[in-house]
C-alpha cells in the first residue's frame, strides 16, 4: 500500500487525512487581493497536524476535471490524488466522491488499526456517519472546514476536544492560517 511506513504506534498520533477537494474549493474564503491561496492553508493545516503527531497519509478526492489544476502541488507536497468521477443514473450525472472518501476511509482504518486520528478536511454533514463509524473504533476526528458557516454543528461536536474548553476544529482563511 503507499501509506508512509510507521512501525508500531508507539505511543504517538497517527494521522490519515482526507481532503474532499471540491468542498473545499467551495468554501475555503479566498479574499482577491490576499495573497492567500487554498494552496497555503492545506500546508498550513499539515504543519499543524504535524505538530499533533505523524501524518501516515494525505489523500485527495476530487473529480477529474480538477486534477491538472492540482496537480503539482499535491505531488510535490505527499498528497495522494483519488479521480472520483461522476457516474450516470438514471436522474443523470452523480457525484460520488463524497461515497468514495467515506468507504476507502472506512476501509484504511479497518486495514491499518494504528490508525489513532481521522482528520477531514470538509464541513459537509454527508460524513457524519463516517465520522461516527470511525469513533466508534476508537479513532480520534479532526475537522477542517473552508469557512465557519460551511461547517456542520455536528462535525463540530464530533470532533476531539483540543484540551482548552474546544474542539479540534480549523477554519482555513488567511485570519486563522498562521495562528
Amino acid at each position: 500500500m503507499f501509506f508512509r511506513k510507521s512501525g508500531r504506534n508507539n505511543g504517538k498520533r497517527k494521522i490519515l487525512v482526507a481532503v474532499d477537494l471540491e468542498n473545499m474549493i467551495a468554501n475555503t474564503e479566498l479574499p482577491p487581493g490576499a495573497g492567500f491561496t487554498l494552496h497555503q492553508a492545506l500546508l498550513g493545516l499539515m504543519q499543524k497536524l504535524a505538530d499533533l503527531g505523524d501524518i501516515v497519509a494525505k489523500l485527495v478526492f476530487t473529480p477529474p476535471h480538477r486534477i491538472p489544476s492540482f496537480e503539482k502541488f499535491f505531488s510535490e507536497h505527499g498528497f495522494f490524488i483519488v479521480a472520483c468521477p461522476k457516474v450516470q443514473t438514471a436522474e443523470g450525472p452523480k457525484d460520488i466522491t463524497d461515497q468514495v472518501i467515506m468507504d476507502f476511509c472506512q476501509q484504511v482504518v479497518a486495514e491499518i488499526p494504528k490508525i489513532t486520528h481521522f482528520c477531514l478536511c470538509s464541513g459537509d454533514a454527508d460524513f457524519i456517519p463516517i465520522i461516527q463509524i470511525l469513533r466508534k473504533k476508537g479513532v480520534k476526528i479532526i475537522i477542517a472546514s473552508g469557512n465557519l458557516r460551511a461547517l456542520s454543528g455536528d462535525l463540530i461536536r464530533l470532533a476531539e476536544p483540543n484540551g482548552s474548553g474546544g474542539r479540534r476544529v480549523f477554519i482555513l482563511s488567511p485570519s486563522s492560517a498562521s495562528t
